[in-house]
């Protein structure tokens, strides 16, 4: 599927949502959302997303006995705002952050169990304020400057 234009999820409660492989050519907007069980394995973010103060989290998978989330080699063209979000149990390895001159920021956010690993930050990446426990950052490249204080 492709989204033309923005799209607003601000606030809005998402449960069991299947977004893999969907396009969006505009920026999104998901501040302040409840989003739990999302997959979005290779989508695509063609302007700037927002995430502010969202609650993120992933699917329990029974097997390994810890949540994960299913949304690898997600493509991010535009700023990503992850700021005073909290993520846990979320699995978005692979992804691509790819605006050299644009921001990814986790400022102020809480990560927990979150998956990073092998994920690739052309510009500018901000995790000042924030609270990580158990983040994968393995294997991750970043091309611009890290902020973590």
């Amino acid at each position: 599927s492709t989204f033309a234009g923005q799209v607003d999820f601000s606030s809005a409660t998402l449960t069991s949502v299947n977004l893999s492989s969907a396009k969006f050519d505009g920026d999104v907007e998901f501040v302040q959302a409840q989003i739990s069980q999302m997959q979005m394995s290779d989508t695509s973010f063609g302007g700037n997303v927002r995430f502010g103060k969202a609650k993120i989290q992933g699917s329990y998978d029974s097997y390994y006995g810890r949540w994960s989330d299913s949304s690898i080699k997600i493509k991010f063209d535009g700023d990503v705002d992850f700021g005073e979000a909290e993520l846990s149990g979320v699995d978005i390895r692979q992804a691509t952050f790819s605006a050299a001159a644009g921001n990814v920021s986790f400022r102020g956010a809480k990560l927990s169990d979150v998956k990073l690993d092998h994920s690739t930050f052309a510009g500018q990446v901000d995790f000042s304020s924030a609270t990580l426990t158990s983040v994968n950052l393995s294997s991750a490249k970043f091309d611009g400057d890290v902020e973590f204080v």
